[in-house]
């Protein structure tokens, strides 16, 4: 289970989450709902170590992160998949490299090794046959998919994405939803979604926070007009 407690950040001196609390369960699907530019990103960094809260912690089983240059957080960090919302694909590396990076610069499996946990790690997200094309070769849904490829590849214990669904055609955005829903459910593993989809959110959650305003509150019946301001 991860806890945040009254987590607090600013960037650029502007406050953009004030006193957060969120509980994220075992084995559940947790979304965060909120318009673009509301602090969602910056929330789930700090959650998966990404960078430091100005003040709070975040505890995993009653483990918090710890902060500075001397800390050790590789026992928390190594069970931890995260999906970027642009992918972060390295243009210059095809799909299976960019899929090993997790294995190739954190552990020391053997070539064998990696490449089987590689082929498997594609092979659940459906792009079996793509493990030699190059990143500009990629559609914007594949992509996506290759990024959750090289999430799950380490095997973690809790994921997390950042605009999952962004960009993305219906036919895609169901596709990535299933999978997010088929790999929770397989692996056991927690899972927190940011997204400003209010039909993805729906589809995935199984609880639901909307931030807005830089409080984060447990929500049960969101609609579109409790986190989008209303047009002029």
């Amino acid at each position: 289970m991860i806890v945040v407690e009254r987590v607090s950040k600013r960037l650029r001196g502007q406050l953009v989450l004030d006193g957060v609390n969120m509980t994220v369960p075992d084995s559940a699907i947790v979304v965060v709902l909120g318009p673009s530019g509301a602090g969602k990103t910056v929330l789930l960094k700090i959650i998966a170590g990404l960078i430091p809260p100005d003040s709070g912690q975040v505890l995993y089983d009653g483990t918090p992160l710890r902060y500075g240059r001397v800390v050790d957080n590789e026992p928390i960090l190594k069970r931890i998949g995260f999906v970027f919302q642009t992918g972060a694909l390295f243009d210059w590396l095809n799909v299976a490299e960019n899929v090993a990076l997790p294995l190739t610069e954190k552990t020391h499996l053997s070539k064998n090794e990696i490449k089987e946990r590689v082929a498997q790690s594609l092979n659940d997200v459906g792009m079996t046959g793509a493990a030699k094309l190059k990143v500009r070769e990629l559609s914007g849904g594949m992509v996506k998919l290759v990024a959750i490829a090289r999430a799950l590849v380490n095997d973690p214990s809790y994921l997390f994405f950042d605009e999952p669904t962004s960009g993305l055609d219906p036919a895609n955005r169901e596709r990535v939803c299933q999978l997010i829903t088929e790999v929770s459910k397989k692996g056991k593993r927690s899972v927190v979604v940011v997204t400003h989809d209010l039909e993805s959110a729906r589809r995935l959650a199984e609880r639901f926070y909307l931030l807005k305003g830089n409080q984060l509150v447990l929500a049960v019946d969101v609609k579109k007009e409790d986190y989008e301001p209303a047009c002029p």
